[in-house]
């Protein structure tokens, strides 16, 4: 799987949209980024690993590295 359908499938199973995701980030950092910039980064799959780390902590969900 892609970093884009594992985020869109983690956001959706702990029943957020991504625009609620977006808001929550914008709160969060006192931005105003748009829904559409959010979604263009989720499609190109550019965010950051600790982007990626917030979304996650955002849904209450937590990766785990096993060895």
């Amino acid at each position: 799987m892609s970093l884009k359908n594992d985020l869109k499938s983690a956001i959706a199973k702990q029943g957020f949209t991504m625009s609620q995701v977006n808001d929550e980030l914008n709160a969060k950092h006192g931005t105003n980024h748009s829904f559409q910039n959010f979604s263009n980064r989720l499609r190109k799959e550019s965010f950051s690993y600790n982007e990626v780390l917030e979304i996650l902590e955002i849904i209450g969900v937590q990766i785990e590295w096993k060895y």
